[in-house]
């Protein structure tokens, strides 16, 4: 894929926290990590060798409130710091019963804490 310049993205379930250092040496362009990684942790140890994505945890978003997934997703853009590389994604697969009012939630934080943080 490398040679047809795609971006290849890696996501593992759990826990990574104790094999984050080896992530830059598989050759990925993007890390997505579970909702149960810290995602400043991973941007300490990643810096900007490999674009982060994550982790609001799916069942924010399935059994929250809209405002409880704005601030989830808030919170994720925030540790995940400014500057670099990152996309805000759900940590896991989520659950076809997630609400449409919470998935909106989760975009619309996306877009405008996105805007304010650049």
């Amino acid at each position: 894929m490398k040679e047809l310049n795609a971006v290849t993205t890696l996501h593992i379930c759990g826990n990574i926290t104790d094999r984050l250092a080896v992530v830059p040496h598989l050759g990925v362009d993007l890390l997505s990590v579970d909702y149960k990684v810290s995602l400043k942790y991973a941007k300490e140890v990643l810096g900007n060798k490999v674009a982060l994505a994550g982790n609001v945890n799916p069942m924010i978003l399935k059994d929250g409130s809209a405002e409880d997934v704005a601030v989830a997703a808030r919170q994720c853009i925030m540790d995940a710091g400014h500057a670099g590389k990152f996309i805000l994604m759900p940590g896991c697969d989520i659950p076809p019963s997630v609400p449409l009012g919470n998935l909106q939630a989760f975009v619309e934080a996306g877009f405008h804490v996105g805007k304010e943080v650049n």
